[in-house]
Formats: structure tokens, C-alpha cells, sequence
């Protein structure tokens, strides 16, 4: 008679147990999916800007020198461009180096040029020397030239954030020495992009407007925080 009533007695106990367990369980659950707060203070590093630099030439036309598409698409795969966020000031800032794109540059000039006695060294030099005259600062833009080691240091200042319509404007387009460009048109115009936060991800979107040749870019460029405005 007692095993009778013991069974069904266990069962009622395990399932109040299980259920018990469960709902204490799902208390820490809650707890560690709670994300941290993530501001736009900070600083912001690009991620696979590669794509961006893809899409920049794609709507630029180069009737002398096609193979500049590739070369700088190749020789920039691991550039990243920063955004520097203090409350609703927002900087561009980018590092470069030259040496990869000139040197395809030069070994595209042997090959059309086979005769030609010019060293990569010296051409290299050139090709620089020839980039610092013809891209120079602007007032909201500045660009420093190292030569020994063939790099671009650009910054482009006075950008402002717009919380309330989640804009960013620049006073002029984000740009890489004028060769990479994140708008279509002049790189003094400026321009205002919508940005979305998700986390420690931040994305620029722009849909830019060429009534002259009828065409209409689309831009997406995003960011990962690297570091908070105390630390950056």
C-alpha cells in the first residue's frame, strides 16, 4: 500500500524540484545577456574598409591610369581609419602607407615600359614626391608627409554629432589623400551621414546624389570601438 502512493509522491516532488531549479537558473540567464551601455564617446576603428575603398573607385573614373583601382584596393586591405568621438565633436584620422600601391604602380610601369632604367627606389621617391604637392591641407583637413618611410597622416577635423537625428556632418568628405573618397563629387563639400549603434558597433550609412552623370552612391562604412574617451 505505501509503494503504491510512494510513487506518484516522488514524481510530484522531483517535478516541484525541476521547476524550482529552473526558475532559479534563469535568474543569472537574465543577468549576463544584460549588455553594457556603450556611448559614442571613444575612439572607433573601421572594419574591412577594404570594401569601402572597392566601392570609392568604383564610382571613380580613371581614363590614364586603370590600374589604380586594384593597387590601392590591395595595398590598403588593412587600413583602418578611426573615428575620434568627445561629446558631439567627431574626428576622421587615418594612417597610410604608400610604399605597397607605388610599388604595383612600378611594376606595372616595367611592363609597359620594359626600356626604362628607372629604380623602384627613385620612383617610389617620385610617385611621393608628386603626392605631396598635389594633396595639400585644407582648413578642416590636414595632411603630414613622412618620407623616410613613405606614410600619410591625414585628420579631418570640426565633424559634429546630431544625437537627436543620429547624423554625423563633416565639413568636408572623409576622404584618403583624395584617392579614396566616402561621398561622390568634390571632397570639400560637406556631408552628413546616418549612423546606427548597435552595441560596440557603430555603422555610417550615405546615399549620395550625381545628377550630372544620373548615378547614386550608396556608402556603408562600420566601426568597433577600441577605446572609451578616458583612455584613448
Amino acid at each position: 500500500m505505501f509503494k503504491k502512493y510512494l510513487k506518484p509522491l516522488l514524481i510530484v516532488c522531483c517535478s516541484l524540484f525541476f521547476i524550482a531549479g529552473c526558475g532559479n537558473s534563469n535568474t543569472p540567464s537574465t543577468q549576463s545577456t544584460t549588455e553594457k551601455n556603450v556611448t559614442l564617446d571613444g575612439k572607433w576603428e573601421a572594419i574591412d574598409f577594404r570594401s569601402t575603398i572597392e566601392r570609392s573607385m568604383g564610382y571613380q573614373q580613371f581614363d590614364e591610369e586603370q590600374p589604380m583601382r586594384f593597387s590601392y584596393s590591395d595595398g590598403w586591405k588593412d587600413l583602418a581609419p578611426t573615428l575620434n568621438i568627445s561629446g558631439d565633436a567627431v574626428e576622421f584620422e587615418y594612417t597610410a602607407s604608400m610604399k605597397k600601391p607605388l610599388s604595383t604602380f612600378y611594376d606595372y610601369f616595367k611592363k609597359t615600359d620594359p626600356d626604362t632604367d628607372i629604380t623602384k627606389e627613385k620612383y617610389l621617391e617620385a610617385r611621393f614626391y608628386k603626392l605631396t604637392k598635389q594633396f595639400q591641407s585644407t582648413t578642416n583637413n590636414t595632411l603630414e608627409y613622412d618620407t623616410a618611410n613613405l606614410t600619410v597622416h591625414g585628420l579631418l577635423k570640426n565633424g559634429k554629432i546630431d544625437t537627436d537625428n543620429q547624423t554625423i556632418t563633416f565639413p568636408e568628405t572623409p576622404n584618403i589623400i583624395e584617392l579614396v573618397k566616402i561621398s561622390i563629387g568634390n571632397v570639400t563639400s560637406e556631408k552628413t551621414y546616418h549612423y546606427t549603434l548597435e552595441g560596440d558597433l557603430l555603422t555610417l550609412t550615405l546615399e549620395d546624389r550625381d545628377e550630372n552623370n544620373d548615378l547614386t552612391a550608396y556608402f556603408k562604412v562600420k566601426f568597433k570601438k577600441i577605446a572609451d574617451a578616458d583612455s584613448k
